[in-house]
């Protein structure tokens, strides 16, 4: 009788059912990664806790966990996008031209974003047509956006962006940079289309077994266009934050911003042979690549080395989705 109440005690402990909750969700091993730098950097330098620091890491990570967002879609799906940073380039000087055009910003927004959305298309539309793998075929459209941006404006800068379209993008609401509060907004939308939408659940079904999806009836093509369409508007929406953030249009930006993105979606639990990933894990895996370069920066490290930590968190990633598979 007393080992039976013994077992209601602790089935009843709320502490246990906070630990349990804690090692199931969703890029746990981020989050754990994230607390330790926490702490490490908050020993190190007395400034790091500070509310200032913490909104600057968050509005740093802001443009990493946007591509992610649309790289885990990618990534659930079994493929991999290696172009979503050239499209970031791409649709920032798209932005640009139009709104130093004098075109009316919602309207320059609303090209911007249809000009992403055909570049995650063509992506789609390789990849499903031709039977290519997404790794050759992104990696080409890669060169292709980064050119087409060069060639746009003969390789310059657009300067001049409107103060109204910065201020509404990069300006703050409620004390909180708005991009920060754009990242929020994406998270919980991403969130809601990867567990709640056809176009979320077929992903992962795909990225498990695609012969199977296909013999349940899944339009595998139909999908997969779908999936790298939304990862070209997702790197689109962040290309907005980068040209409101630099006042300027810069066809270079977006370099290597698919490899921070791979890194954050690894870290945060998904794994790069598809079927398993969470937009919350991407989230913290993006946060944490924000705290490392934030508090390196507040010690005073070198941003070449910087560089190569931030490549040996992604080879760090590569080898604990190994490690997760073997266990699996």
């Amino acid at each position: 009788m007393e080992s039976v109440k013994n077992k209601v005690q602790i089935r009843d402990n709320p502490w246990s059912g906070l630990v349990n909750g804690f090692l199931t969700m969703p890029g746990r091993d981020a989050m754990i990664g994230l607390l330790i730098l926490f702490a490490v950097f908050s020993l190190l330098s007395p400034h790091f806790l500070s509310v200032r620091n913490i909104i600057n890491i968050l509005l740093q990570g802001s443009i990493n966990a946007i591509v992610s967002f649309g790289m885990i879609f990618v990534i659930i799906s079994g493929g991999i996008d290696l172009s979503l940073g050239s499209i970031v380039g791409l649709t920032g000087i798209v932005l640009g031209l139009t709104l130093t055009a004098g075109m009316p910003i919602l309207l320059a927004v609303a090209i911007t974003m249809v000009v992403g959305a055909i570049c995650g298309l063509i992506n789609g539309l390789f990849i499903t047509r031709f039977k290519l793998t997404p790794f050759i075929v992104t990696l080409g459209s890669q060169g292709i956006f980064r050119g087409v941006a060069y060639l746009l404006n003969n390789g310059k800068p657009v300067f001049g962006m409107p103060h109204r379209f910065i201020q509404s993008i990069a300006g703050t609401q409620w004390g909180i940079p708005r991009p920060v509060l754009i990242m929020f907004a994406g998270a919980v939308v991403c969130h809601v289309l990867l567990t709640q939408t056809k176009l979320g659940q077929y992903a992962r079904a795909i990225g498990s077994n695609e012969q199977a999806a296909k013999v349940c009836g899944i339009n595998v093509n139909r999908y997969l266009i779908w999936v790298y369409t939304a990862a070209g508007l997702l790197a689109t929406v962040s290309s907005l934050v980068v040209v409101a953030r630099l006042r300027a249009a810069e066809p270079i930006a977006g370099m290597s911003y698919e490899l921070e993105a791979v890194a954050a979606v690894v870290l945060g639990g998904a794994s790069l042979s598809g079927g398993v990933g969470s937009v919350m894990g991407a989230l913290i895996g993006a946060i944490l690549i924000s705290t490392l370069k934030n508090g390196l920066n507040i010690l005073g490290v070198q941003a070449y080395y910087q560089q190569i930590l931030i490549g040996f968190v992604l080879v760090a990633a590569v080898i604990l989705d190994q490690a997760r598979r073997k266990q699996a």
